[in-house]
């Protein structure tokens, strides 16, 4: 499994409050991982499937060294990082590398990441069509996520609402009707076409 981004500091410098995680494993190791992380009395567990792994999201007064050390978790595949939502946006010279690695995300299928990323990337840009655009893929990000979730109806409002702003800023046709036919694989085989829109 690829390693994981993390996108804050050393989980041990947040002692004290709850700290946010995120866990990725392989799907076969789900109910295992879940139960040992329940037994570690932890809060907020939010479940996000794929075709191949789950992202398991939750809060927990542990350091990131007391959870993995669960013989239970030890013995499994995952990667394990802290996060935090931020309020500060990347400067101008970290917006490329952050876009390259949002849609890196995009592609292995961890839509909520990159979400999270692409608004650092949304919140400095000043053009409106670059704004517009990067809120559309935010939005269908978010999609992505409700679906991994089970949350048809949210994900359906969510995806209806990116489209609706795909189409208020650009003139693409062909993009837009291959996001609408294929919502899942669209946003894995276009970046290169949504990228032309935000430079």
């Amino acid at each position: 499994m690829e390693k994981a981004i993390r996108y804050l500091m050393d989980a041990d410098q947040y002692m004290g409050a709850p700290k946010r995680y995120v866990m990725i494993t392989y799907l076969e190791n789900e109910d295992q991982t879940i139960n040992a992380l329940r037994g570690l009395n932890i809060t907020d567990l939010i479940v996000r499937r794929s075709s191949r792994t789950v992202e398991l999201d939750f809060h927990s007064e542990l350091d990131q060294s007391k959870i993995v050390r669960n013989s239970e978790i030890e013995n499994s595949d995952f990667v394990f990082f802290l996060t935090e939502e931020l309020d500060v946006a990347v400067s101008e010279t970290e917006i490329e590398k952050s876009l390259d690695e949002a849609f890196y995300l995009i592609n292995c299928g961890r839509y909520w990441q990159a979400h999270v990323l692409l608004e650092t990337v949304w919140k400095p840009a000043t053009q409106k069509r670059n704004r517009e655009v990067l809120r559309s893929l935010i939005l269908l990000c978010a999609s992505r996520v409700k679906v991994q979730m089970a949350q048809t109806g949210e994900s359906m409002r969510l995806f209806a609402s990116g489209i609706q702003l795909l189409e208020n800023n650009l003139n693409d046709p062909d993009l837009i009707e291959t996001v609408i036919r294929e919502p899942e694989n669209s946003l894995r085989i276009t970046p290169g076409r949504f990228r032309r829109y935000l430079s």
